[in-house]
């Protein structure tokens, strides 16, 4: 399998998803928006636990950029969200790193 099939195959998994993707900024809203998702919400430079009590949905994936800070934040935002209950699903996530994607406005 090509890379070009990965990253459709990732984008059909990802458009299946039921909850919430969060994401870092305006930009991978906007690129992810660009694909058809509409289920996404950009964290904004807000402070993480105003808004993890804003935040509605249960189920939620994370799709952080995977360079250093996005590391960062994505460990961060994993133990707060399952502090409060939430689901937390990383395997998007992981698929970026496995498609050696590091930004997710990229992704468009």
């Amino acid at each position: 399998m090509d890379l070009s099939e990965k990253k459709q195959e990732f984008f059909e998994k990802l458009s299946k998803f039921d909850g919430v993707i969060l994401v870092e900024g305006k930009k991978d809203v906007a690129a992810l928006k660009r694909l058809g998702l509409n289920n996404v919400a950009a964290l904004n430079r807000k402070p993480l636990t105003f808004f993890v009590e804003d935040l509605e949905a249960r189920n939620v994936a994370l799709l952080m950029d995977t360079d250093k800070e996005g590391k960062k934040l994505t460990k961060k935002l994993t133990t707060l969200l399952q502090d409060k209950g939430f689901r937390v699903n990383k395997k998007f996530w992981y698929s970026l790193i496995k498609l050696k994607i590091s930004h997710v406005e990229g992704l468009a």
